[in-house]
Parts: C-alpha cells; structure tokens; sequence
C-alpha cells in the first residue's frame, strides 16, 4: 500500500471514530436524562450507543495492533543522510 493511500485509510478511519465518539456521547447523555429507564424514548439511544461503539472499534483495534509492533524505518533515508 503505498504512502497516499494509508493516509487516506488513516484520515477516514480518524474521522469514522470521531463521529462514533460524538454518537456515544450524545446518546449516553440522552439516556441519562431518562434515568437509563428503557423507554420509547430511549430505545433508539441504546441501539446508537452500540453503533458508536462499532464506528469507534477500527481505531482502537489498529491502536491496540500497533503498540506492539516495530516502527518502520526507511533506511535508505537514513543511510543517505550519513
């Protein structure tokens, strides 16, 4: 994969669990201004929590993937500045 495309995966990936974040927020306070009472007026917010959660889950899974994981280093670059 090259360059442009990463950070274009990167960017949406970025912006996927920004709006899921904005999401569970919004729904969490929602919920917790009816006493997390299950209700008609509820029922949608809990569904939506779960949707956050899933757009929120992409990132954190290639966040948790990447602690591991060695840093790339291009050598070519490195050997060129010597």
């Amino acid at each position: 994969m090259d360059e442009d495309t990463e950070n274009e995966v990167r960017t949406l990936r970025n912006t996927i669990a920004f709006a899921g974040l904005i999401i569970l927020i919004y729904n969490l306070y929602w919920i917790g201004k009816f006493d997390m009472a299950f209700n008609i007026f509820t029922e949608e917010s809990f569904v939506m929590i779960f949707v956050g959660l899933v757009m929120i889950f992409p990132l954190w899974w290639k966040l948790i993937a990447d602690i591991g994981k060695p840093k790339r280093v291009d050598k070519l670059a490195i050997i060129q500045k010597k």
